[in-house]
């Protein structure tokens, strides 16, 4: 099986048999990972329904991660687009979420998300990632579809290039990543 299809079809199946209520996607490239989640989910369970997908932009992205400033300020900030975004979400907070991305690499931002939405009061967020690096080792609560690093390579490219960002693997992915 082709390895791609193959992290799609396993991160499906696991958040399905996990049974979310809902789904957490981020950054600049979340339609990649919403369509994904969404053309999927139809693929392997038809007759089903989807939990929501609460999809936040490159903006919020920005402002749960990526800015530089205080904790206390990145609290406030998120949860004001979580207000103002996603009303619904806030009734979501003692459910069981997922948060998923098309790939890991070192695993900082899923460090910095898991911090911020314990911070913000969501109690059981799980980590699902489409591939992962082969030779990393990341947290036993994180599932990964496929650890292969030339997917992983492949799906940053692709994202990427969805939004006309440098498309050289090398630029992106840590020297010798790729063998």
């Amino acid at each position: 099986m082709e390895p791609k299809l193959e992290a799609i079809q396993k991160l499906i199946s696991h958040v399905h048999n996990n049974n979310y209520a809902g789904f957490l996607v981020s950054g600049h490239t979340n339609t990649v990972t919403e369509s994904l989640l969404q053309d999927n989910w139809k693929i392997q369970y038809p007759s089903e329904t989807m939990p929501p997908v609460f999809s936040f932009d490159g903006e919020a992205n920005t402002i749960l991660y990526k800015k530089d400033m205080s904790e206390e300020t990145r609290v406030k900030e998120a949860q004001s687009i979580i207000t103002r975004s996603f009303p619904n979400l806030n009734a979501h907070k003692d459910d069981k979420l997922c948060y998923v991305d098309e790939t890991i690499n070192s695993g900082y931002k899923y460090e910095r998300l898991k911090d911020i939405f314990k911070k913000l009061g969501f109690n059981h967020v799980d980590f699902a990632f489409f591939a992962g690096m082969e030779n990393h080792e990341y947290d036993n609560e994180v599932f990964i579809g496929v650890k292969d690093d030339e997917l992983t390579g492949r799906f940053v490219i692709e994202s990427l290039a969805i939004h006309g960002y440098e498309s050289d693997v090398n630029k992106v992915l840590p020297k010798n990543a790729l063998r």
